[in-house]
């Protein structure tokens, strides 16, 4: 048996268009796993920044435990401060909410965030601040975070560290806590 010339050409590109299509199926799978290994990573830096200049701005950081307690224990120019915090701290849980929902980011890596924004959703002040802004985000989020409000609340809410800020807040001398 004989095979001509254009049918062997024929075979080999046919070969030739398998393997290329292999090797961009792999290619396409490996832009993929590195898209979400850099979505996860930046969302990591976000929030590894936010609280860095919580860390590095101890008026910001009191400013932001007295304001989760209740915007009541802030001083009036105290309020916008606070806000702001909630602010960026909502835009970077619906950033990630976003990288979620595009497949960015797995399921296994976003549950302990979940738990955070519950955390987060049982303190007064971010309840306020939540009431007061929640339209300015996606619906889809707003709706995770209105299940979050109505979720049990976290074990983080009785978190120690969280116990022991709001005992020092308490004992703070009276000019300080606003």
């Amino acid at each position: 048996m004989q095979i001509d010339t254009n049918t062997l050409l024929s075979i080999v590109q046919t070969i030739a268009i398998v393997f290329s299509l292999l090797f961009t199926a792999i290619e396409i799978k490996r832009a993929r796993e590195a898209s979400r290994g850099n979505a996860y990573h930046s969302w990591i830096n976000s929030i590894n920044s936010y609280y860095a200049k919580l860390a590095q701005t101890p008026v910001l950081a009191e400013i932001y435990w007295r304001g989760r307690s209740g915007i009541e224990k802030l001083k009036p120019d105290e309020v916008p401060q606070f806000y702001y915090l909630c602010v960026e701290l909502f835009s970077i849980h619906e950033s990630l909410h976003v990288q979620h929902s595009e497949g960015l980011i797995p399921k296994q890596y976003m549950e302990p965030w979940i738990e955070s924004l519950k955390e987060y959703m049982n303190q007064p002040g971010v309840r306020s601040y939540w009431k007061y802004d929640r339209e300015r985000y996606n619906p889809i989020f707003a709706k995770k975070v209105n299940e979050a409000i109505s979720a049990e609340p976290s074990p983080m809410e009785i978190h120690p560290f969280l116990k022991f800020y709001q005992g020092y807040i308490n004992d703070l001398p009276q000019e300080r806590k606003g």
